[in-house]
């Protein structure tokens, strides 16, 4: 399904919240290695033609930017190429092993206690709104539950992105090759927060 990017736009750079330059750079990645170099370009002239220059190589990894703009990266390019939900899956599952971030956090992703454990100050090394929380951890029947608060961006964001983001982060540390993440809550749908079930 289209969307009208010019009213989504508007609609997101309403919305408060920042994020490391650092996930811009992901977004980055994940273009190049679909498209190329002529990929990335169609996006930021597109993301110009909005009224929003940006170039995505020039990002700075410790700066904050506006979580809007990002999230905008992200709809422009499933406009621009015509992704469907899949591929923003994939972009969100990708997003982990390129993030330097994350390599500095996976020294401690020994076990997935850990990772329930670090997850808040994760979050807080990436965004300066918003928070995630364990929620339930159940070992025998091999599932966890981790809650997103303070997040309504987009639901394509919700959605595919975080359900791959969440996935790839549970590889690091879960011996499985069946892991599957849902979401099973959204603020969208009149949740008042996004939760997302991880089962291996």
């Amino acid at each position: 399904m289209r969307i009208d990017l010019k009213e989504e736009a508007a609609k997101l750079m309403q919305i408060e919240g920042d994020v490391k330059g650092e996930v811009f750079l992901t977004h980055a990645n994940f273009i190049f290695q679909k498209k190329g170099e002529e990929g990335i370009r169609r996006v930021e002239k597109k993301l110009e033609e909005l009224g929003y220059l940006i170039k995505l190589r020039e990002v700075k990894t410790g700066n904050w930017y506006k979580e809007a703009l990002s999230a905008l990266v992200i709809l422009t390019a499933k406009e621009v190429f015509n992704w469907e939900e899949r591929d923003i899956y994939e972009m969100g599952n990708t997003a982990p092993k390129t993030s330097f971030i994350v390599k500095i956090f996976i020294r401690h992703f020994v076990t997935i206690e850990d990772v329930l454990e670090k997850m808040g100050q994760y979050w807080e090394r990436h965004y300066n709104f918003g928070s995630v929380e364990k929620g339930t951890f159940n070992k025998e029947e091999r599932y966890i539950t981790v809650k997103i608060k303070g997040y309504r961006f987009h639901p394509l964001l919700c959605g595919p992105y975080f359900e791959g983001y969440l996935n790839r982060i549970a590889q690091f540390s879960i011996k499985s090759d069946k892991i599957k993440t849902e979401e099973i809550t959204c603020v969208f749908k009149s949740d008042l927060y996004n939760e997302y079930k991880i089962t291996w």
